[in-house]
Order: structure tokens, then C-alpha cells, then sequence
């Protein structure tokens, strides 16, 4: 069900050591079965470093190193790997689904993962478990209760980008709501079937599985960035 991408260490993932935009393809990278190394940035100077080597093509992480070429911007990142292993949908009509379907929680992503940069972060979360969870949880029901009982994915017959991505967004709102899915049997059984995947099991278990956000994730993040 899935395509093994290259097993080469040589293979690169630029971020911070946190989850950010780079989880998604973190997840992406996990269900495929590739590896690579996880390379940090902590501090001004790594970044510098790596800019001046030209290592970020549009000056920002995360990139992605893969079989020597860079690739940047996440989506871009995501959707090239889906277009490399029939992650896209089998018909325009699907891909155009896939597409709605990912951007849709791309939005909520935003919306979810905003508290921990928010200058009252409470405040910010208490947002997500009343507000952002439950439009989130709310959308994909009627999307799965529109598929009928026999649907298993988002899109067609077999897993999409759109189904890994919105794992990966609806695993961030159960760690801050988790209760979300408490009135959703559709999207309760889909996740648990994503989850039960054999690659995303394994993924889900290992290192490349950032916990939430902390203190000093955000400190490494503004320094960093040289916004502290």
C-alpha cells in the first residue's frame, strides 16, 4: 500500500527540534518509509551557516535534503513526495478533492498550532479545545459521513497526502482537546485505521514523533531566527 522511498542517511530534514511545519512532512516521511537524519537548528549561527552554504534555497526550514537535491517550503515538500509515490488521487476529480481537502485543514493547522507563540498561551488553548478542535473534528465527520459506510479514506480507495496530513493536524488537536472526538465515530474509526498503518504505527513510536511545543523550543525558535 505504500512506496519505500530511498534508505540513504544521506537523506536530510533541516528544522527545529519541535514539531512546527516540518511534522507534516515528518509524517509524510514516516508513512513512506524513508529515513533520513534530523538536523537541528538551536542557534543563530546554525542557520547562518546553513544559508551561506546554500543549504536554504528560499532562506527559510524547513528543507528537505533528498537524494542530493533541496527541497523547501512544507506543502511544496509534501506534494512533491506525494507526486512521487500515488499519493495525489487516481483522477483529476480526486486530486482536486485531495487538494480541498488537505488545504482545508492546512487552515485549522494554523488555527491549532498558533498557542504556543500566543502571548497569553491559556488563553490560546482554551481557544483550540472550544473553538478550532471542534470545527476541525465538526468538518471531517461530514466530510467521512458524506463517503458513505464503506469509505475508508478522505479520497477513492487508497491513502492520499490528504489523509497523512490531516492525521498529523487532527493528532495535535487530540494532545490539546482530548475529547474532541468524543461525538465522532466516523473520524475515531479513520484515525484509528491511520494509525494501525504499519509505517505510521512505527512512526508514531520512534524519535522522528515530536512531543508538544515547550518553553524552550520556542526560545530556540526566536533565537534562532534572531527574533530574540
Amino acid at each position: 500500500f505504500f512506496a519505500i522511498g530511498n534508505r540513504s542517511m544521506a537523506n536530510k530534514l533541516y528544522y527545529f527540534d519541535g514539531r512546527g511545519l516540518a511534522e507534516s512532512v515528518r509524517f509524510v516521511l514516516g508513512y513512506l518509509g524513508i529515513d533520513y537524519e534530523q538536523v537541528y537548528l538551536r542557534t543563530r549561527e546554525d542557520f547562518l551557516k546553513l544559508d551561506e552554504a546554500g543549504k536554504l534555497p528560499c532562506h527559510q526550514v524547513p528543507v528537505l535534503e533528498l537524494d542530493g537535491e533541496l527541497y523547501t517550503q512544507s506543502f511544496a515538500i509534501i506534494r512533491h513526495l506525494a507526486r512521487q509515490h500515488n499519493l495525489l488521487g487516481s483522477t483529476p476529480k480526486e486530486q482536486y478533492r485531495v487538494d480541498m481537502l488537505a488545504e482545508a485543514q492546512r487552515d485549522y493547522f494554523g488555527k491549532i498550532t498558533s498557542w504556543i507563540f500566543a502571548p497569553d498561551t491559556e488563553a490560546a488553548r482554551k481557544a483550540v479545545q472550544e473553538i478550532h478542535a471542534p470545527k476541525l473534528v465538526s468538518l471531517y465527520e461530514s466530510v467521512l459521513a458524506a463517503n458513505g459506510e464503506d469509505a475508508v479514506y478522505l479520497v477513492g480507495d487508497n491513502v492520499t497526502y490528504a489523509d497523512i496530513v490531516l492525521l498529523h493536524t487532527l493528532e495535535y488537536a487530540v494532545d490539546l482537546a482530548p475529547d474532541c472526538l468524543q461525538n465522532a465515530p466516523r473520524l475515531t474509526r479513520w484515525r484509528q485505521h491511520m494509525r494501525d498503518l504499519p509505517t505510521i504505527k512505527t512512526f508514531l513510536a520512534s524519535k522522528d514523533r515530536h512531543p508538544l511545543p515547550d518553553a524552550k523550543y520556542v526560545d530556540e525558535v526566536m533565537i534562532t531566527l534572531g527574533r530574540k
